[in-house]
């Protein structure tokens, strides 16, 4: 039989109802009882995001029963290996290990959590309706309900955001927040416009995303003298075509296109300063050739 906990004082504590908050700044603590280990983070932008991850340890089967009432949206992954199970008034929610929901809570809703003897981890990113709405994810969900939620597969790359959003401990004070702030971001992008990336992108394993991603960083290392592609899928342990294919799925674009941009915005941002001539500038991104660089900068 399960044994009925109550964690409302320890989430208003912690969370203030876990919303986007005005404060801005990285928190961590830790609830601990002979029947439950609860350790959560969070951390706020100062705007309209905010973003938290808990990590529970449970030594019985439990019911947390509660009440919240902020209108907030929110991405939320099942992070851990076992399901996480939510029963309202009218509905049951299972979320299984490597999904997520994409939803939105309109008023008040009561529900029970349903926890087993088991380990639970998870991560939500929590948006204020206004600027949900501003993006505009929920247009394709039933606003009427006090808690609507659409249910997808995490992808590699949402993985791998969620891996270094875990992992960023290793920085410190507002190294940390500036991390964590454009992760979160690159979240936000990566999943409410994934239906509007290539194909492909969302099939790429993470060996394939880590290759594409160490292809882009050693061409903006090497600016002034990129390698070719031959030898870049070669430092890659990948080949030509794979390289070619996989990065244009995962960023959109060609390689040499993506170079081409990456080079121009940086020139851009040099003769902003004006310390440095048109010649100086284009040296210093990889052109040699005057002419040549002055045509691509202004198409």
């Amino acid at each position: 039989m399960s044994k009925e906990i109550s964690l409302d004082d320890f989430l208003q504590k912690i969370s203030n109802d876990i919303e986007p908050s005005k404060q801005c700044g990285y928190n961590k603590t830790e609830l601990e009882s002979e029947s439950i280990k609860f350790g959560f983070s969070s951390f706020y932008t100062g705007g309209e995001i905010g973003y938290y991850s808990s990590d529970i340890i449970c030594r019985d089967f439990l019911l947390h029963r509660h009440e919240r009432g902020s209108r907030y949206s929110f991405l939320f992954f099942n992070t851990g290996e076992n399901p996480i199970c939510f029963r309202s008034d009218k509905d049951q929610f299972v979320l299984n290990k490597g999904e997520f929901w994409l939803g939105t809570m309109q008023s008040k809703l009561r529900g029970v959590h349903e926890l087993e003897n088991k380990h639970y981890k998870s991560s939500c990113i929590a948006l204020s309706t206004a600027f949900a709405n501003e993006l505009g994810i929920l247009k394709n969900l039933n606003l009427d309900q006090a808690v609507c939620m659409k249910k997808f597969k995490t992808s590699a790359v949402q993985n791998i955001i969620l891996k270094e959003l875990e992992n960023a401990a290793i920085y410190d004070g507002k190294m940390r927040e500036i991390f964590m702030e454009s992760k979160i971001l690159e979240m936000l992008y990566r999943s409410f416009h994934k239906f509007n990336e290539p194909e492909n992108a969302l099939s790429l394993d993470e060996n394939r995303i880590k290759t594409v991603q160490k292809a882009k960083k050693i061409l903006l290392e090497n600016m002034q003298n990129p390698p070719s592609i031959k030898e870049l899928a070669h430092l890659c342990a990948t080949n030509e075509f794979a390289l070619k294919r996989d990065f244009k799925a995962y960023f959109g674009t060609s390689v040499y296109a993506m170079l081409t941009n990456e080079r121009l915005e940086i020139a851009k941002e040099l003769l902003s300063l004006d310390q440095i001539s048109v010649n100086e500038a284009a040296k210093m991104v990889g052109y040699n050739n005057l002419s040549h660089f002055s045509k691509i900068f202004r198409t």
